[in-house]
């Protein structure tokens, strides 16, 4: 079945694969002991957005979903040595804003250009070509917060295409490197719901912004789509306690409670 994929995407797959591994041996256990923490805290968040969403409180839903991917997106770029602690906080600082770990893989690693690649080579996307225009341009932001369903759809969309071609090489891999697949979709999600989340820690909380609290509602993609993006990052969450506990040396991983 490795002929149903070109050798183009065979090539970016290894890239990735193997620019994560060459990664991973850069992280010091201090980093890692505080990423599993981060990961206990996102879990416990996603606890907290079930609650709120099933209550109709979506504006706080949407916070603590917000400040969940925040955390996970963190630990992603700290578990993959992408980010180090002191780039947490601070004046350029990745403080709320999570595209920013991401920004910061595109620049320096070759691996990160290859995930962009594979997801700008979908023939439907969303527009995430500027991160920094994410991050910086307020009329971006206020579009960003105001995303329909269809557009939060389309985020699913786009790393499903993907699981499409990694689950072709499923025959041609072993366990580890499957394992690394799953890794990759899993932080190409990360990627692209960070860019269409960070911004709802501005508006959700009051209400002098351009969009205020009483905004979330269930016409909003960010609302709607909540139950489904919660199961995501619980998943994605699963994965890097996993990943992070192999870099430990662990010998059995376990799922915490």
């Amino acid at each position: 079945m490795l002929n149903e994929i070109s050798e183009e995407q065979f090539k970016q797959g290894a890239t990735i694969v193997s620019g994560i591994l060459e990664s991973m041996l850069s992280i010091t256990p201090e980093t890692l002991d505080y990423t599993l923490e981060l990961i206990g805290i996102s879990d416990n968040e996603l606890k907290s957005v079930k609650i709120l969403h099933a209550e109709k409180q979506y504006a706080h839903s949407v916070y603590f979903l917000q400040q969940a991917i925040e955390k996970s997106t963190k630990s992603f770029g700290l578990s993959l040595g992408i980010i180090k602690l002191d780039q947490l906080k601070g004046k350029d600082g990745i403080n709320h804003k999570s595209p920013k770990v991401f920004l910061e893989m595109i620049k320096t690693t070759t691996w990160g250009a290859e995930v962009t690649k594979m997801m700008e080579q979908q023939s439907n996307k969303p527009d995430i070509s500027k991160v920094e225009n994410i991050i910086n341009d307020e009329d971006k932001q206020i579009e960003i917060a105001k995303a329909d369903k269809n557009t939060i759809e389309l985020l699913f969309k786009v790393v499903d295409d993907l699981d499409k071609n990694l689950q072709i090489e499923k025959s041609e891999t072993n366990n580890d490197e499957l394992d690394m697949f799953e890794f990759s979709k899993g932080n190409c999600f990360l990627y692209l719901i960070s860019c269409y989340s960070w911004v709802h820690f501005i508006y959700t909380r009051y209400p002098e912004e351009k969009m205020k609290p009483k905004d979330y509602t269930e016409e909003l993609g960010i609302v709607s789509e909540t139950p489904k993006i919660v199961s995501r990052i619980e998943k994605i969450n699963s994965d890097l306690r996993k990943y992070v506990l192999m870099m430990k040396g662990n010998d059995e991983i376990k799922e915490s409670d």
